[in-house]
């Protein structure tokens, strides 16, 4: 039996995949690269749960995968990629996703799909393991333009997530409304985030394999410091981000920290100035400053 976890961003999907097999007692799972390897008791890293060593196919090779792993015994669950580059703006999730989605069914997997609960921004190592410096050449890669200089690297990004954004979601929303009869289980990342431990236990069951009531207990805190880790992540976009874009409008100091002004960040917080105050934020240099009343000097 295979089990495809699939999303249009990545957002608890490895966590499901590795609570599965943890929670259905395994400690061992088979890998399309490098065969069969140890299933770890934790696999949280500082941003996210990458220390499992996760099936993760991207699209050209997910024929490949389906094939190598047809006759693997048992249980075998898988993270494919669904969206190459993380929803770039000129593509279209509807055609490809669907043909996607159509292909794991005619394999026989069974598939979760996990829907975004926020708004999707070009996804370059907000919890990936990537650094600062791998990621400046992806966006300059998914803008399709050369040159060094962070200051109109950084204005292009905030200004085409905000040119594409809105039709982009208006198709990905169109898309989950065909494919979620098609899942064996549809949920929001905010449902996982909050109920992890019933959707795992209910989709176990409705698969017909067993929770180990040993390694349930095991899990627990592990689940605990996940959540912990994730809801940071989402109170500097539902809390933070609002009161950082209200003040650099209203004139008003914030301290901002190096630490959570990361390059994707900066441009977000030009995106949100744009879409939610009408307000552009057009800074001279590659410096960003890290007090929102020097920023409200740059505002247009």
């Amino acid at each position: 039996m295979r089990i495809a976890i699939i999303g249009m961003a990545g957002y608890g999907q490895t966590f499901f995949d590795w609570s599965l097999n943890f929670l259905t007692g395994k400690n061992q799972t088979w890998h399309y690269t490098k065969g069969w390897v140890p299933l770890p008791d934790n696999p949280l890293t500082e941003k996210n749960a990458h220390g499992y060593t996760k099936n993760h196919p991207e699209p050209l090779d997910i024929d490949l995968f389906l094939e190598q792993s047809k006759d693997i015994p048992g249980m075998l669950s898988f993270y494919p990629v669904l969206v190459p580059k993380d929803t770039s703006v000129e593509y279209d999730p509807l055609p490809k996703g669907r043909e996607f989605v159509d292909k794991l069914l005619k394999a026989d997997v069974k598939i979760v799909f996990i829907k975004p609960s926020r708004t999707l921004y070009p996804n370059f190592g907000e919890r990936g393991d990537r650094t600062e410096q791998d990621k400046f050449p992806l966006m300059t890669e998914w803008l399709q333009r050369g040159g060094t200089d962070w200051k109109t690297t950084r204005e292009q990004f905030s200004l085409k997530m905000f040119a594409g954004r809105r039709e982009w979601n208006k198709k990905a929303e169109k898309f989950y409304e065909e494919i979620e009869s098609k899942t064996l289980l549809f949920i929001t990342q905010d449902e996982f985030l909050e109920q992890a431990e019933k959707h795992l236990i209910d989709f176990i069951g409705k698969v017909g394999l067993k929770v180990d009531v040993e390694r349930l207990k095991q899990w627990q805190p592990v689940k605990k410091q996940w959540k912990e880790m994730l809801d940071s992540w989402n109170i500097w976009y539902d809390e933070r981000l609002p009161k950082i874009t209200e003040a650099i409008v209203e004139n008003k100091s914030i301290k901002l920290e190096d630490s959570e002004i990361n390059l994707l960040r900066q441009t977000i917080i030009m995106h949100h100035l744009m879409k939610d105050h009408g307000r552009r934020l057009i800074l001279p240099t590659d410096d960003f400053p890290l007090d929102t009343q020097i920023l409200h000097g740059f505002l247009k």
